[in-house]
């Protein structure tokens, strides 16, 4: 199961990572009831895509959802070291 997106830049190094909790902030940010028309309600149309600052079927980009700076170790680090560093930055 995935949780978690990497998001890498050109030169393939991390920049960043996106979870379910970043897409679910901003689709709170750019959604709001008034964004259904009320013939689109009376029809039952359901709408598909995600919701943009231009709405339904507009972009929204990956960096302007992620979190930057991620923190990151080596896959044979200590757990105990991996513990302390999350706590030290508040994960």
């Amino acid at each position: 199961r995935i949780s978690r997106l990497i998001v890498k830049n050109t030169d393939n190094k991390p920049v960043g990572i996106i979870s379910f909790r970043d897409l679910f902030e901003i689709s709170l940010q750019l959604g709001s009831e008034e964004d259904v028309t009320e013939s689109a309600a009376l029809s039952g149309a359901v709408r598909t895509g995600f919701l943009s600052e231009e709405g339904f079927g507009g972009v929204s980009l990956a960096k302007d959802v992620m979190t930057p700076n991620i923190i990151s170790i080596k896959p044979d680090e200590d757990l105990a070291v991996a513990s302390k560093i999350m706590l030290e930055n508040g994960v």
